[in-house]
Protein backbone atom coordinates (compact mmCIF):
# COMPACT_ATOMS: atom_id res chain seq x y z
CA UNK A 1 0.00 0.00 0.00
CA UNK A 2 3.28 2.26 -0.19
CA UNK A 3 3.02 3.19 3.64
CA UNK A 4 5.68 2.92 6.11
CA UNK A 5 6.26 -0.59 8.00
CA UNK A 6 8.91 1.66 10.48
CA UNK A 7 10.63 5.07 10.82
CA UNK A 8 13.70 5.88 12.80
CA UNK A 9 15.23 9.25 13.96
CA UNK A 10 19.15 8.22 13.47
CA UNK A 11 22.41 10.18 14.86
CA UNK A 12 23.65 10.23 11.39
CA UNK A 13 23.46 12.25 8.34
CA UNK A 14 23.24 9.15 5.89
CA UNK A 15 25.12 8.71 2.43
CA UNK A 16 24.98 5.31 2.25
CA UNK A 17 22.73 2.32 2.94
CA UNK A 18 22.90 -1.11 2.09
CA UNK A 19 19.75 -4.13 2.86
CA UNK A 20 20.24 -7.65 3.22
CA UNK A 21 17.50 -9.78 3.88
CA UNK A 22 17.19 -9.00 7.67
CA UNK A 23 19.95 -5.81 8.46
CA UNK A 24 19.15 -2.70 7.17
CA UNK A 25 22.84 -1.15 7.07
CA UNK A 26 23.22 2.90 7.48
CA UNK A 27 26.00 4.61 7.28
CA UNK A 28 27.03 8.43 7.31
CA UNK A 29 28.14 11.23 9.04
CA UNK A 30 28.45 11.00 12.74
CA UNK A 31 25.49 14.00 13.16
CA UNK A 32 27.01 15.88 16.26
CA UNK A 33 26.06 19.50 16.96
CA UNK A 34 29.61 20.43 17.30
CA UNK A 35 30.57 18.97 13.88
CA UNK A 36 30.33 21.39 11.18
CA UNK A 37 28.57 20.50 8.09
CA UNK A 38 31.57 21.29 5.68
CA UNK A 39 34.44 19.05 4.72
CA UNK A 40 33.56 15.58 5.14
CA UNK A 41 37.29 14.14 4.91
CA UNK A 42 37.41 16.13 8.31
CA UNK A 43 33.88 14.83 10.19
CA UNK A 44 33.63 11.18 12.01
CA UNK A 45 31.61 8.11 10.42
CA UNK A 46 28.84 6.31 11.49
CA UNK A 47 27.91 2.76 10.76
CA UNK A 48 24.38 1.75 12.21
CA UNK A 49 22.67 -1.85 11.40
CA UNK A 50 19.27 -2.05 12.02
CA UNK A 51 16.58 -4.90 12.38
CA UNK A 52 14.96 -4.57 8.89
CA UNK A 53 11.45 -5.60 10.05
CA UNK A 54 10.98 -3.36 12.80
CA UNK A 55 14.21 -0.80 12.56
CA UNK A 56 15.76 -1.66 16.23
CA UNK A 57 19.11 -0.84 16.61
CA UNK A 58 21.42 -4.18 16.07
CA UNK A 59 24.66 -2.34 16.48
CA UNK A 60 26.61 1.25 15.77
CA UNK A 61 30.44 1.13 14.75
CA UNK A 62 32.30 4.36 14.85
CA UNK A 63 33.98 5.40 11.66
CA UNK A 64 37.38 7.45 10.99
CA UNK A 65 35.99 9.25 8.39
CA UNK A 66 32.32 9.15 6.72
CA UNK A 67 31.72 6.62 3.80
CA UNK A 68 32.05 7.02 -0.27
CA UNK A 69 28.77 8.08 -1.10
CA UNK A 70 26.38 5.06 -1.75
CA UNK A 71 29.38 3.30 -1.20
CA UNK A 72 28.42 0.41 0.75
CA UNK A 73 28.76 -3.22 -0.63
CA UNK A 74 28.07 -6.70 0.84
CA UNK A 75 29.43 -10.45 -0.09
CA UNK A 76 30.33 -13.69 1.42
CA UNK A 77 29.02 -12.79 4.70
CA UNK A 78 31.30 -9.36 5.20
CA UNK A 79 29.96 -5.48 4.58
CA UNK A 80 32.79 -3.38 3.05
CA UNK A 81 32.58 0.63 3.96
CA UNK A 82 34.86 2.49 1.34
CA UNK A 83 35.81 5.94 3.90
CA UNK A 84 36.78 9.30 2.18
CA UNK A 85 39.70 9.34 3.41
CA UNK A 86 40.86 6.60 1.29
CA UNK A 87 40.27 3.61 3.75
CA UNK A 88 38.22 0.84 3.73
CA UNK A 89 36.95 -1.45 6.43
CA UNK A 90 35.73 -4.66 6.61
CA UNK A 91 33.28 -5.83 8.90
CA UNK A 92 31.95 -10.03 9.13
CA UNK A 93 33.10 -13.32 9.48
Amino acid sequence: DGSARWSKSLPVNVRAMLLTDDVLFVAGMAAVAAQPLADPGQQEGLLVALSASNGSVLAEYPLDAPPVLDGLAAASGRLYVPLVNGEVVCLGE
